[in-house]
């Protein structure tokens, strides 16, 4: 706000004779640099006048309105000039001031809500002298323009007090860094006990990487402490300790066995689907050759004993919380495709994507109901449909209750599937 205010003055060219003394009584304005004065008058030769007007109106920080029958009569002055003005006082860009010049029912128009000029809105024509008219007008104006330049004051204070704070800031930095180069000096002091502490983690981090380098599932793998519970809710079941994968097998994590990748979706950090279950089979095969581990798929009642969160279990009616959201992708929120593993919620036992994203092929062969399934929470292969395999978990594809930890599905063990995954058990 340093710089000079412009005022645009809009008028009827009927009214040219009084926008002529109007211009005389600014002129102290101009001249004492109080402001800028822009009018139709002014418009250079060979530019386009309509153009002119209305890049100097939308650059005009007071907009003088002056007010007649003309004008108002004027579909330019009243559709063009009025409506424009209005339009940037309403929104603060702009103050309209409307200037009442000769008798008109202005307040029958939009500008009725508006402080007129010169006093009470008394028509300048009105006055007995004209000069005390535009007096009264000019000096309001100037009463505009001087709270102006009080608030460009008051910023201009707002900045030196910024600038102030600025330098006790650089004050405050430059005692902290002092402070850090005494911090720096007793680091020193330190380093021979960090440095042999830096050794032996380097040491111990050198000898996860073997492990890694043998057995990519290493640290991924959470132990599960065995216990008793209610398979689907109702059938007794009494497990033994195992160890279940984080999160579901990633396309990364399959090439590193496989040396290929047959998802539909593709991605590293995305589960890896289109795999049957015999596939599953054959990369558990090579996982167990390189690591002499016996990986494997878990049974139906291992993977929903994980799921509802063990000897930790919350009873929630997903893995991890009763809000789907919160720990599951499915139809809803899932964006009709897998998303990256571990980027929701884990549940009691830290284990991540257990509702949604994909189905996870279990070990047993499919039945209709939990009758004479096996109470150690073995993998159930007899009596049942061999020809297709439980999966449990629900999809991104899938309705939220598909995704509860009681839900459960079936697919071929040929088939191959965008929809399904796996994670493993040890």
């Amino acid at each position: 706000m340093d710089q000079l205010p412009k005022i645009f003055i809009a008028y009827a060219r009927k009214d040219a004779e009084l926008l002529e003394e109007l211009r005389i009584h600014l002129r102290p304005l101009e001249r004492t640099k109080r402001a800028v004065i822009w009018y139709d008058g002014k418009i250079e030769p060979g530019a386009v006048w309509e153009v002119a007007i209305r890049q100097n109106l939308h650059a005009a920080d007071i907009i003088l309105l002056l007010l007649s029958a003309h004008a108002i009569d004027s579909d330019y002055f009243y559709e063009k000039e009025m409506t424009d003005a209005l339009e940037r006082h309403e929104k603060g860009e702009a103050k309209v001031v409307p200037l009442i010049i000769k008798p008109c029912t202005w307040r029958a128009t939009p500008l009725a809500k508006l402080q007129a000029l010169p006093k009470d809105g008394k028509p300048v024509s009105s006055w007995n002298d004209r000069d005390d008219a535009w007096n009264d007008a000019v000096e309001a104006l100037l009463n505009i323009i001087e709270v102006r330049e009080e608030q460009a004051r008051l910023e201009r204070h707002a900045v030196e007090v910024e600038r102030q704070r600025k330098a006790t800031e650089a004050q405050k930095q430059k005692e902290e860094a002092r402070l850090k180069t005494v911090a720096e000096a007793l680091r020193k002091q330190r380093e021979a006990n960090a440095a042999a502490k830096r050794k032996r983690e380097a040491d111990e981090e050198a000898e996860r990487q073997r492990r890694l380098a043998l057995d990519p599932f290493h640290d991924l793998m959470l132990p599960i402490q065995g216990g008793s519970f209610k398979l689907g809710g109702t059938h007794p079941v009494t497990l033994k300790d195992f160890h279940l994968s984080k999160h579901p097998v990633t396309q990364a994590q399959w090439r590193a066995i496989m040396g290929s990748d047959p998802s539909h979706f593709k991605g590293d950090d995305l589960p890896v689907e289109k795999v049957n279950w015999d596939e599953v089979q054959d990369f558990v095969k090579k996982l167990n050759a390189k690591t002499g581990l016996n990986y494997r798929l878990p049974s139906e009642a291992e993977w929903e004993y994980a799921a509802i969160g063990g000897r930790e279990s919350r009873k929630f009616r997903y893995a991890g919380s009763n809000k789907i959201k919160e720990v599951g992708w499915y139809t809803v929120n899932s964006n009709n495709r897998t998303q990256p593993v571990m980027h929701l919620k884990s549940n009691e036992l830290g284990l991540y994507d257990m509702s949604g994203n994909v189905w996870e092929w279990c070990q047993d062969d499919w039945h209709e109901n939990f009758l004479d399934a096996p109470t150690d929470g073995k993998p159930w292969t007899q009596n049942g449909d061999k020809s297709q395999k439980v999966v449990r978990g629900g999809g991104w594809g899938n309705a939220s209750y598909l995704c509860e930890v009681t839900a459960r599905g079936r697919f071929d063990l040929k088939e191959q599937s965008k929809y399904v995954g796996f994670r493993l058990a040890l």
